[in-house]
């Protein structure tokens, strides 16, 4: 059990190579088009994304009406941490009682933990949409900072 916890830490916990990566972001404009990206710097007045097609994209902060930050489900591992959690306890309970009723329970036990899991997973994994257009420039400074933290390049000049 123990080998499995550590197998699936390993395995899904994700940019364990060092690969940093800056948000994805989906911006729509005041004129409706809208483009998907990762965003790579905050300037002043302007956001950049390199999109799918390997284009840079900058676009003005007076121009964008949303921003939403995509963020990627986490529903798998919250199915295996709740599961893995629910399950050992459960084995080391059956295992001081026993009986097949207590391995029976076991079953039972870890299935709901893993779908409690996946809803905790998925619940964090929510897509998170901004308002930029008739927000003061106060807000907007706000919003600024919070995706210059989430940027590629976090101090771009």
């Amino acid at each position: 059990m123990a080998l499995a916890l550590i197998f699936s830490i390993l395995v899904l916990s994700g940019s364990l190579h060092g690969e940093k990566k800056g948000a994805d972001l989906e911006v729509e404009k005041k004129d409706g088009t809208q483009a998907k990206g990762e965003l790579i710097a905050v300037k002043e007045n302007s956001l950049l994304l390199l999109t799918a097609s390997m284009a840079d994209w900058s676009v003005g902060i007076g121009d964008i009406r949303t921003i939403t930050i995509v963020k990627k489900s986490k529903a798998d591992i919250g199915a295996i941490i709740g599961a893995t959690a629910m399950g050992s306890t459960a084995i080391i309970i059956a295992d001081r009682n026993r009986t097949s009723r207590a391995w029976r329970w076991t079953a039972l036990l870890t299935i709901p933990s893993a779908i409690i899991g996946a809803s905790m997973g998925a619940a964090a994994g929510t897509d998170e949409t901004i308002q930029i257009e008739g927000r003061p420039d106060s807000e907007i400074m706000q919003v600024l900072e919070k995706l210059r933290k989430r940027a590629l390049i976090k101090n771009y000049q």
